[in-house]
């Protein structure tokens, strides 16, 4: 009887072993979606490729595994098995590259020294015209250390998007990094040569966009409106110690000061006179 039991106990045993693997084991028909990457590590791409997954495969999307790889060890062993660092997705058109700089993961510096380093385009253009570039400094949440990687790869710091904008109008409205700090970002741009009074299509400027706060950053407390004035300020004063022109016109005619509207939190401060100034 005791013997029986024993038996009974290890075969209870091996059961949960089994079904323990079977859990742990991802199943490579998944092969290729966000669900089957979010988990994989790269065992379990290596189990797949020897099985025959296509490093190179392509979803109703277009994404390839690349897109979807979520670790450095993964995208490691994707790339070692000849997954395409250029590959584009079927509707925004964008490039790995342009995925792993606007996600927010561990270690996106290594993950763009890998791609960089497997032939990725730093000017690759999605269908916006918007390289790696715009999505770093717009999207990730280590904008500072991705862009200059980026930038020691001969991104251009003048490429324009669909509206005509570079990545210093993007910089410019990233007052997170003037409230936490002094305007890296910006300061960054210019001296990798970032034209300062570059024109959009609506013929503004970087010092027409920096004047206007947008609106789902209007300030709730005396705090908040403190912080937003200080970064405002110090993004105004960057540009315009870069050479920016506080005359400059847009299409409609109108020069920055002229953009500043009632409530913003500009008003009042030293740069506002300063801008004021070219009125006259």
């Amino acid at each position: 009887m005791a013997s029986s039991n024993g038996e009974d106990q290890k075969k209870g045993f091996a059961g949960l072993l089994s079904l323990a693997s079977d859990v742990a084991c991802l199943d490579c028909a998944d092969w290729n979606t966000r669900e089957f990457f979010e988990e994989a590590t790269a065992d379990d791409v290596a189990r797949c490729l020897s099985q025959g997954a296509d490093p190179r495969a392509r979803d109703e999307d277009g994404f390839t595994p690349l897109h979807w790889a979520d670790t450095l060890e993964v995208a490691k062993a994707l790339l070692d098995a000849g997954a395409d660092p250029n590959a584009r997705d079927s509707d925004q058109e964008e490039t790995p590259l342009h995925w792993v700089v606007e996600q927010w993961i561990d270690r996106p510096e290594e993950m763009v020294k890998l791609l960089l380093a497997a032939g990725a385009d730093p000017n690759a253009r999605d269908s916006d015209q918007e390289t790696p570039l715009h999505g770093a400094i717009g999207w990730s949440d280590r904008p500072e250390e991705v862009m200059k990687l980026l930038l020691a790869a001969g991104a251009d710091p003048n490429a324009r998007n669909e509206a005509g904008q570079t990545p210093l109008y993007t910089a410019v409205e990233r007052l997170d990094e003037f409230v936490e700090g002094e305007g890296e970002l910006v300061k960054a741009l210019l001296a990798a040569g970032a034209d300062v009074m570059a024109r959009d299509e609506y013929g503004q400027t970087p010092l027409h966009m920096a004047v206007v706060c947008p609106i789902f950053l209007y300030p709730c407390s005396s705090q908040q409106r403190l912080a937003v004035t200080t970064a405002m300020v110090r993004v105004v004063k960057v540009l315009l110690a870069a050479g920016a022109d506080p005359k400059a016109k847009n299409k409609e005619g109108k020069i920055p000061v002229e953009l500043i509207f009632d409530g913003s939190p500009l008003h009042g401060t030293d740069v506002y006179w300063q801008l004021n100034d070219a009125r006259f």
